[in-house]
């Protein structure tokens, strides 16, 4: 997903990616070794996955520009595969 955002963030794509329940220390730690560069959200108390109906991780949701759910999947996905990346693109150029 990190891949994605640096390859799509000119075309308009946002990736927020989110902890659960892990301190900052070992985010910024996990965060520096994989050298990822997209923003990350906090959920230390797991109320914004609880809201959020997460039901494992990783947790895809697509949200469109009106701030509407499109989609979710669960578990590992190709989204840096040929498949999931043209669905991204398409998304972008709003032909979905």
């Amino acid at each position: 997903m990190d891949g994605l955002h640096e390859k799509l963030a000119r075309e308009g794509l946002t990736v927020l990616l989110v902890n659960i329940g892990e301190t900052r220390e070992t985010v910024v730690r996990a965060l520096a070794s994989r050298r990822y560069t997209a923003p990350v959200f906090l959920d230390s108390n797991g109320k914004t996955s609880e809201s959020y109906r997460v039901a494992g991780t990783p947790t895809v949701f697509i949200i469109g520009r009106d701030g509407m759910i499109l989609g979710s999947a669960v578990g590992p996905g190709p989204w840096a595969e040929p498949a999931g990346r043209a669905l991204l693109e398409a998304l972008l150029r709003g032909r979905t």
